[in-house]
């Protein structure tokens, strides 16, 4: 769980469970206070071993959902975490709020450099990666 932060707070009981009966190489996306965008996705650690990097950039969520999507290994169990965030329920403002996520929107203006070279390339040759190895 490389995105884990102190404004997580997993709501689903035996989510544990759920994460083991995924198949190996899997990214699982857990649901988040805004349907359809993971913000803490669970990335089995052969993900890591096959790609042998770790996402160069803050958006470590984003990355992994985009890479599991296109490689077909985005799974989704039904596990439910809530964000405990100043920029979305005006609670938790704290030291992390300061230096994460609000600093990272206002540094990357609204996230463009994700969009950006040599990101794109990369993010293809991580999915391109696991569909090879899942073969």
């Amino acid at each position: 769980m490389p995105t884990w932060s102190d404004d997580a707070i997993m709501e689903t009981t035996a989510w544990d469970v759920r994460v083991r009966e995924q198949a190996p190489g899997s990214i699982i996306y857990t649901d988040g206070n805004y349907p359809g965008l993971t913000c803490f996705p669970i990335i089995h650690m052969d993900v890591f071993e096959a790609l042998g990097r770790l996402c160069p950039l803050p958006a470590i969520d984003t990355w992994y959902e985009d890479v599991g999507r296109a490689a077909g290994r985005l799974v989704q169990p039904g596990i439910y975490v809530r964000q405990d965030r100043h920029d979305i329920n005006g609670e938790n403002f704290d030291l992390t709020a300061i230096e994460g996520g609000m600093a990272w929107r206002q540094a990357n203006s609204g996230g463009m450099v994700y969009y950006t070279e040599p990101y794109n390339t990369w993010r293809a040759e991580d999915a391109a990666t696991l569909v090879k190895e899942r073969s």
